[in-house]
């Protein structure tokens, strides 16, 4: 019994230690997955030109993805995931302001959880700077935002995400610092026109 006891400590030990990273690939499955179907559906959407985009990956969880982020500076490129929720923002980056569409006036915000995995999420924001170049792509369109500003806000000044602009602007939001996050990282861009 003694003996027994032992090994069952040992794997639950084992379990333990590795249940971070198995999460983690999980998530990262996960992700790789939204990003071919984002893909397999911007090939299709180049072809045919026409229906909605929109792209429910499983009836259980309805997540719907209809642009991708491309950040070269950070090597970042990941399928948004439309609404900010925990177990979304577990799995990519996410809108947070459902009425506005990249290209259109408005504040298109993005939030993604700033990873503790080098290059995941936005675990590289901080990197941005003003002048920096960010990609939304969508349906074979691109639209390319220039960062304008770089700041940090507490978890309650909200008002960084209202959509009070007269033009098109982009605004990222993650944690900051990464460990025990006090503040908000905000990077904010405009639209500009090719």
């Amino acid at each position: 019994m003694r003996k027994f006891l032992s090994y069952f400590l040992i794997v639950l030990g084992i379990c333990i230690i590795l249940y971070p990273t198995a999460v983690d690939k999980y998530h990262m499955h996960q992700q790789k997955k939204l990003l071919e179907q984002f893909e397999s559906l911007d090939l299709e959407g180049s072809e045919k030109a026409s229906g909605d985009s929109s792209q429910s990956l499983n009836d259980e969880n309805a997540t719907t993805v209809n642009y991708a982020i491309k950040i070269d500076k950070i090597n970042l490129y990941q399928a948004i995931i439309e609404g900010t929720t925990k177990d979304n923002l577990n799995v990519s980056v996410t809108t947070m302001s459902p009425s506005v569409k990249p290209g259109e006036v408005g504040n298109y915000v993005l939030a993604g959880h700033r990873s503790f995995t080098y290059g995941r999420d936005f675990n590289r924001l901080n990197e941005l700077e003003p002048g920096d170049e960010v990609k939304i792509i969508s349906k074979g369109k691109e639209f390319k935002y220039v960062i304008t500003d770089k700041f940090l806000v507490l978890p309650t000044q909200s008002e960084v995400a209202e959509n009070n602009s007269d033009f098109a602007e982009i605004t990222l939001i993650t944690c900051d610092p990464m460990v025990e996050a006090t503040h908000r990282l905000i990077v904010k861009g405009k639209l500009v026109e090719d």
